[in-house]
């Protein structure tokens, strides 16, 4: 279950490289100590074909991202450091090179209800 989930258009870029993703938050239990993320990548410029999911081994974050342009992510802590984790999560999966940049998206207080 997603509790006070918030949604964020997040870009990241490197010079002329740039890729554009949503983020959804949200805490896991109702004590509010698990916060999850989910990362949909929408568009990109970064190559992604050098990057595979062998089947060997589980995929790391960086792989299930610039393969399958989704991934999640997890960390026990506040809401209030969830962007720091999203940026160093794509900090991760782009090179630490890139600059993030965050947007929240407002719900429509009419479908709010």
């Amino acid at each position: 279950m997603k509790i006070e989930p918030k949604f964020y258009r997040v870009r990241v870029s490197e010079g002329s490289l740039a890729a554009g993703l949503i983020c959804i938050t949200s805490n896991f239990d109702a004590g509010k100590q698990f916060v999850g993320i989910e990362y949909y990548a929408l568009v990109w410029s970064f190559d992604d074909t050098v990057f595979s999911i062998p089947s060997s081994r589980q995929a790391t974050f960086q792989e299930e991202l610039r393969v399958l342009h989704h991934a999640i992510s997890t960390y026990e802590g506040k809401r209030v450091d969830e962007t720091k984790h999203i940026e160093t999560k794509l900090k991760e999966a782009y090179g630490s090179a890139v600059t993030v940049t965050f947007e929240e998206i407002q719900a429509i207080p009419s479908l709010a209800k």
